[in-house]
Parts: C-alpha cells; structure tokens; sequence
C-alpha cells in the first residue's frame, strides 16, 4: 500500500518576482479598507484565471472555490470602502450606486453561491445528516461551481471597485490577470499531474459528477468522513503540485498558498478537532476521526495511532500555518494593512506547511493500515482496469456551463470563523 507524501509535492519557500500594483502598497492617503476590497477583488480575478488553466473540470472547481471566499471578503470590505464616503455631500448618488451594486451582488450574485465558501471552501461541513439527502446536495452545491459563475462574480466585483477607485484615487483593475508565456510553460511542465485515461475508483465526496470515475459509496459517519478526508487530501496534492509551477508569478502565488493553508488546517480538525495551538487546550470545531472511532469501533487500533499523533503534532508548527489561514487564507484581517499581508505571504516559513501536511499524511496512512473501515480513503483515484464508463453519470454538469446563481434556503452553513 503506497503511502501519502506531501515531501513529494512540498512547498518551498515564496519568491515572487514583483509586487502587487504600486496601488497596494500601504501609503497614508490610500484608505486600506478600500485597498483590502481591492485586494479581494484581485484575487477573486486570480482564482478564476487560474481554475482555466487545469486539465479537467473536477480540478478547475477545486481552484475556483478561492473565487467564493474571496467574494465574501469583498462584499465586506466593499460595503466599508463605501461607508467611508458617507460624509462627503458631493458623493451621495456614488453612494448610492454603490450600495444598490453591492446588495445586488450579495443577493442575486452571491446569495446563491455562499455556502459553497461555508461548506467546503473556507470550511468543511456535512450537508444533510442522510446519506441519502447528503450526496445530491453535495453534488448540486459542487456543480454549481463554473465557469460562469466564477466570471460573474468575479468582474461584478471589478466594476464595483472601480467605482470606488474612482473616489479613492486608487489604480483600477481593468482586465482580469493575464498568464504569462514563462506560466504558461511552468504550468504545462510541472503545474498537474496528468490525467489518467483509465476509470477511476471515486470515494471522494463529489466524485458522482466526474465522467472519468466509477462513485462508490461508503455508509455512515466514517463512509462521510473518510469521503471528506479523501476531498482535502487530494486537494493538498493538486495545490502542491501546482505550486510548483505558480511560486513566484504574481498574483496567482497568492491563491494557491492561501488555499493551501487553508486545506492543511481542514484536514488537522478532521483527523484531530479544532486546535487552539502551542499555548491553550484543544477545541473541536468538527467531529475528529478519533471520537468517530471510539463510538463505532471501539476496538480499533487505530485509535491508539491517532491518540499517539495528536501528541506529536507540532503545535508550533500548526499555529504558524493556521495564522496565515485565519489572517489571510480564509479571511482578510481586520488588523493587517495589505502591505503586511504581502509581508506575511512572503515571510511565511514553508516547512512548518510541510511539517503539518507530512504528519498528517503518516498518520492516515498508518491508520489505515491497521484498520480496514478506513482504507476506502486509500482507494480515490485508483485506476479500474478494464471498466469504462458506458455514458457520463446523471450528478456531471461541465465546468463551462453553469447555472445561474440560485437561493440555498435548505442547506445551512457557519459564516465567520
């Protein structure tokens, strides 16, 4: 049984070869609640540009997710750029404009998508207690994520701030970022792994809507949480392997560390709970694959594995990747300046990433060793020799073409942390 690496797809250390915009630097006239909103609307631009470049559509959605969490920070730091302008008499019709194309963009734009960066963007979230009831949402919620949409919200949003570059004497965006002849070829060598031809085993949370895998089913909470597991852990491996390819080309260095850190935390509540780091006890903001064990299979040995990784987790090492995802990976902070997210990105140590991704990996893989109810996790992507998929399967809908944005009333999800 081959074990997970993440050495094998590390992340080295930041090396952009230029600066955001003159724009973003933190220079006293400039507002940096409209910087941030900028920002924001520069990385939803990123993330989309970036989702093109994969070589099929499950993987252009993995990307696009960074489309919904930074759209959520946008319609934040937008409606504060805004509400900076409240006391100037000459900008009321601005105003205005701006808050009927903000709440346009909340309700009929994003009101649809937003629990895509709830659930399994920003966050992690069972959708339904059924099975039954689970996967259709799932599936719905995953091929929601287009192209379109992404383009959507994404040049919504450009318009929006350029409206507010405007007032604030800010650079405006005016084009979505261009891949460079030198990416291009970066992306081509080394960016993804390359696609099998065969069919593909699918345990992964959303693989009844790929075209190129048979979705086998795995029942109860452990089936939910080993799918769950199998969603991070690949998107880990597709982040890395790109990272390969991005580090050091502006802005997209920034989606791909940003999601990755992102991802890595995910994964440690899945396999340990929510942990507050080095200094505080640990907190569970999700249910951890040991107390899953511990109730359904109390025998297991793999409870003494996962017991004996949650003490040599490095905690150090953890609180400095979850600061970058709650600073800047799944928020935009309210205390830094955008130059010092860029100081952040930049001076963030990628061994500590390494360092958490690898322990996680060995702990997996060793758990999975010893007990069988966890080794469908080892089974994602697995090539079927000598099956063929006879027509797409019914939950398929091509990244191309998306749907228009549409209410989630039924499906509830976390918001703000």
């Amino acid at each position: 049984m081959s074990q997970f690496s993440a050495t094998d797809h590390g992340v080295a250390s930041a090396n952009a070869t230029g600066d955001l915009p003159p724009a973003q630097a933190a220079l006293p006239h400039f507002s940096e609640t409209a910087l941030k909103a900028r920002y924001c609307a520069q990385m939803m631009a990123a993330a989309t540009v970036l989702a093109g470049t994969a070589p099929d559509d499950f993987r252009r959605r993995v990307l696009a997710r960074w489309v919904f969490v930074y759209c959520h920070e946008f319609i934040h730091w937008a409606r504060r750029a805004k509400n900076e302008l409240r006391g100037r008499r000459d900008l009321r019709d601005t105003v205005r404009q701006l808050a009927r194309a903000l709440g346009e963009l909340e309700k009929r734009d994003w009101g649809g998508y937003e629990q895509i960066r709830h659930q399994i963007s920003a966050h992690r979230e069972t959708f339904a207690p059924s099975l039954i009831t689970s996967i259709p949402l799932g599936n719905e919620m995953w091929t929601d994520i287009s192209d379109d949409a992404a383009r959507i919200l994404s040049e919504d949003s450009r318009a929006i701030w350029n409206q507010l570059a405007a007032v604030h004497d800010i650079t405006t965006l005016d084009r979505f970022p261009p891949v460079s002849p030198e990416l291009q070829a970066a992306i081509a060598e080394r960016g993804y792994e390359p696609t099998s031809p065969a069919l593909l085993s699918g345990v992964g949370s959303f693989d009844a809507t790929r075209e190129d895998a048979a979705f086998i089913i795995q029942g109860g909470d452990l089936g939910e949480h080993n799918r769950q597991l199998v969603d991070v852990v690949r998107n880990i491996r597709t982040l890395s392997q790109l990272w390969l390819a991005v580090n050091g080309h502006e802005p997209f260095w920034r989606v791909v560390l940003s999601s990755t850190v992102t991802e890595t935390c995910t994964l440690v509540d899945l396999l340990h709970g929510r942990r507050s780091g080095p200094a505080g006890p640990a907190q569970l903001s999700l249910l951890e694959l040991l107390e899953l064990l511990e109730r359904d299979e109390p025998r297991s040995t793999a409870i003494t594995v996962l017991r004996t990784a949650a003490t040599t987790l490095d905690e150090t090492a953890l609180a400095h990747v979850r600061q970058l995802r709650n600073r800047v990976g799944a928020h935009v902070d309210e205390h830094l300046t955008v130059a010092g997210i860029t100081q952040m990105m930049q001076t963030f140590d990628p061994a500590a990433l390494n360092a958490v991704i690898d322990h996680c990996f060995e702990t997996i893989t060793v758990a999975i060793r010893v007990e069988p109810v966890l080794r469908p996790i080892m089974m994602f992507d697995a090539a079927m020799s000598g099956f063929a998929l006879a027509e797409p399967p019914e939950a398929a809908r091509p990244y191309g073409d998306g749907p228009g944005p549409r209410a989630r009333s039924d499906i509830g999800g976390q918001r703000d942390e």
